[in-house]
């Protein structure tokens, strides 16, 4: 019974990934799009403000460095703070998060920077 709750825990570790992965796109990009009517007052250019460069800030500045170091740390807490299933399940995420990161987002980078900035 054990290796079977095991079984269903990591199950639904992998299987939540791209949900998460695919939610961190949608608030980057919704984040990105409420911002962007404020940057021309920040003191950005109008090339730095065009369409593109959101595109391209919404789908290449994901790593999930953050996400790793805060995982690591909680990992570490004790376990009467945070059960083991909760930190075991942050941690797997976080890990995930930077690896899809690393092998989806960082190849992609040069096409969508030609494609979106020119």
């Amino acid at each position: 019974k054990s290796d079977a709750n095991v079984t269903q825990f990591v199950g639904v570790c992998i299987l939540g990934m791209p949900v998460i992965y695919v939610s961190q796109y949608l608030l980057r990009g919704l984040w990105i799009a409420l911002m962007y009517p404020f940057m021309g007052h920040l003191g950005f250019t109008k090339a730095q403000t065009s369409p593109g460069t959101a595109i391209f800030l919404t789908t290449s500045a994901l790593r999930g460095g953050v996400n790793l170091i805060m995982a690591l740390i909680v990992a570490q807490m004790p376990s009467k703070e945070i059960p083991i299933g909760v930190k075991f399940f942050l941690t797997i995420w976080a890990v995930a998060f930077v690896l899809l990161t690393l092998l989806i987002n960082a190849p992609m980078i040069p096409w969508i920077m030609r494609v979106t900035i020119g």
